[in-house]
């Protein structure tokens, strides 16, 4: 068959509106990558208590780059209680199933950062390579790998801290999902994205 090149690429198709992974008489299928961010807990542990948290224009938001992308979310003023819809991101990726596992086992973790102003408060990282591990037939189903991640603090942050007893730590709840474009996701029958 034809020669797979060693490291694959995630090649942007402006005019498409997709990337394309792999040579181009092997992509066959498109895919949507989907990352939806959710449900964030505890996220005043990250606030160094040098910080002042004034109640006026402080903005947060959660940031990560996919596949090149710049994703950032609808900011939210208060850590306590963040009001925080659930946002979905989604990638169109044009390719075939066995070059797209092996492009997403390549993928460094998709880093998400909550984020005030341009500094990052702490991140989780999220493997792209366990979707790559997930045998789901992609034709029928899709592949999610979906959790509550703990958000770390920056590593010079983290030293002057204490360690968190675990039901107090700040989480984010993260779904990535891969996906046939044909195949419907089942939770949003009639919506239109």
């Amino acid at each position: 068959g034809p020669h797979m090149p060693e490291k694959l690429e995630a090649i942007l198709i402006p005019d498409q509106g997709y990337h394309q992974v792999g040579p181009a008489d092997l992509c066959t299928d498109m895919f949507v990558l989907s990352v939806t961010v959710a449900f964030p807990t505890k996220l005043e542990q990250l606030v160094p208590s040098t910080m002042k948290l004034s109640a006026e224009g402080s903005e947060f938001f959660f940031y990560y780059s996919l596949l090149g992308n710049d994703i950032t979310s609808e900011p939210f003023h208060n850590l306590l209680s963040p009001d925080f819809e659930p946002e979905r991101a989604s990638v169109r990726i044009r390719s075939s199933k066995q070059i797209l596992k092996a492009f997403l086992s390549q993928q460094p973790s998709l880093q998400i950062h909550l984020c005030c102003g341009n500094h990052s408060l702490g991140s989780t990282d999220v493997s792209l390579s366990a979707l790559a591990g997930i045998s789901t037939d992609l034709d029928n189903k899709a592949a999610t790998v979906e959790s509550a991640f703990i958000l770390q603090p920056p590593k010079r942050v983290k030293q002057t801290l204490p360690a968190l007893p675990t039901d107090l730590q700040p989480t984010l709840g993260v779904a990535v999902t891969l996906r046939r474009e044909e195949v419907a996701l089942q939770q949003s029958v009639g919506n239109k994205e």
